[in-house]
């Protein structure tokens, strides 16, 4: 079994069991009041398998801001096809820890219960230690459309 396979077969494993945890912060896209478009589980899959490429350094806990220099620099997108999962912060002065593994998990969560069923729209979830990140995984109009983070 190839490395790949095997962490697609932990992060799955690991995704059914967090499936349990309450959601009551997670929104899935509806086609009335978004402006996401249709997007392929198997694109957001691989999309977020981009977030960790390096486990070792995955399960590192990491300051999330908007601050030049002052941890990991929000907003970062990782993008397949017309999969966009994108991370920020909800406001400026903002930041919260998390761990990109955590993240990624979520983003399974998400991506299983939100991009796997229709209208596979994507959705939203608001994750970190103080639950200022917001985590949003959403269908773009091509593989090079903007973000906007306004």
């Amino acid at each position: 079994m190839k490395l790949m396979q095997v962490r697609q077969l932990v992060l799955f494993w690991v995704t059914v069991m967090v499936a349990t945890v309450s959601t009551t912060q997670m929104e899935c896209f509806k086609p009335e009041s978004s402006t996401s478009r249709p997007t392929a589980f198997n694109k957001c899959s691989i999309a977020i398998e981009k977030m960790a490429p390096d486990m070792r350094l995955a399960r590192k806990s990491i300051r999330f801001t908007r601050n030049d220099g002052e941890g990991f620099k929000v907003p970062e997108s990782w993008r397949q096809g017309n999969c966009v999962v994108h991370l920020d912060v909800l406001s400026d002065t903002d930041s919260d820890t998390a761990t990109l593994f955590g993240l990624a998990i979520q983003a399974n969560v998400l991506n299983n219960l939100c991009v796997i069923k229709e209208p596979h729209l994507g959705g939203s979830i608001i994750l970190g230690k103080d639950r200022l990140l917001n985590l949003t995984i959403m269908g773009a109009s091509s593989p090079r459309a903007a973000i906007d983070t306004s």
